[in-house]
């Protein structure tokens, strides 16, 4: 038998949140791109803070609430990734990782989603 993997969203998206804004400090100064940075920052904080409340939901209404929020950030937040590393100088290879993450976090939120949506029809 292999060993088994074990993979928690909460950690993983507060993982990448943190390491996306550690990355992004050294540009903050460069004022062009300033909303682009905070906008990113937010983003990714967001995707981490709605599947984090989400384990307190009471209801399936109120998961699938933080989960389409999570969702949503975690698209744009790709968006912003994309933008991010085509403008600034020196974060292609470190953003490409940063892009697979979210977009692996964005792949199990859908399905998640997906399944919790005919649940409660």
């Amino acid at each position: 038998m292999g060993k088994e993997y074990s993979y928690d969203i909460a950690i993983e998206s507060f993982n990448l949140a943190t390491a996306i804004n550690r990355a992004l400090r050294p540009y903050y100064n460069e004022r062009y791109d300033r909303s682009n940075i905070d906008q990113l920052n937010r983003l990714s904080s967001s995707v981490s803070a709605n599947i984090e409340e989400s384990k307190n939901s009471k209801s399936t209404k109120e998961l699938m609430r933080f989960y389409r929020i999570a969702l949503k950030s975690s698209r744009e937040s790709i968006h912003r990734l994309k933008f991010l590393a085509a403008t600034l100088p020196g974060l292609d290879d470190k953003f490409g990782l940063y892009l697979k993450e979210m977009e692996r976090i964005k792949s199990i939120l859908m399905p998640c989603l997906l399944k919790l949506e005919a649940k409660s029809k």
